[in-house]
């Protein structure tokens, strides 16, 4: 019986023995899962953080793009308007001196019907005058060069090249 009790023994023994190999293999294979699972959580984190940093630059870009264009237009719309005021003024200009030229001519012609040839001459003088100031008024601006040059040189300045502009055109 002693020996049935030590060989009962020893196999007691060496289960357990097998049995804490395998909890020891059991317990590894699940901190290596764990570890697996951890790596592996922390990937789809960082891959989630880098897609949410990837939309808001996205949106960002598009806010930009949509700033840039919308500052187009405007500009654009700012040019069309200014060269539009231009014309009307040059217009505007024209027909005022049209109206000097024709009261210059009527007087003119009241003044030699008078016989003051003197007078006469100095109206003619005014007349000629008047007369290149239109063909000046008629001719292309070159402030509108400027300005087609300015709307592609200078959008962010748009505001000052108005401002600039319209002071030279006024002292015209």
């Amino acid at each position: 019986m002693a020996t049935s009790q030590g060989q009962a023994d020893a196999e007691l023994q060496e289960f357990f023995k097998n049995k804490e190999d395998v909890g020891r293999a059991i317990l590894q294979s699940d901190e290596a899962l764990t570890e697996k699972e951890r790596e592996a959580a922390d990937a789809k984190a960082r891959a989630e953080e880098a897609e949410r940093k990837n939309e808001i630059q996205r949106r960002r870009q598009e806010d930009l793009e949509q700033k840039l264009e919308d500052q187009r237009r405007s500009h654009e719309a700012n040019i069309q308007y200014l060269k539009e005021k231009m014309e009307g003024d040059r217009e505007k200009m024209l027909k005022e001196q049209n109206k000097m030229l024709e009261s210059k001519l009527r007087e003119q012609r009241t003044m030699l019907e008078a016989g003051f040839k003197k007078h006469s001459d100095q109206l003619n003088e005014e007349i000629g005058q008047l007369r290149r100031q239109s063909e000046n008024v008629r001719k292309p601006s070159w402030l509108s060069d400027i300005l087609d040059a300015a709307s592609l040189v200078l959008p962010g300045c748009f505001g000052k090249a108005v401002g600039i502009v319209s002071n030279l055109f006024r002292r015209l």
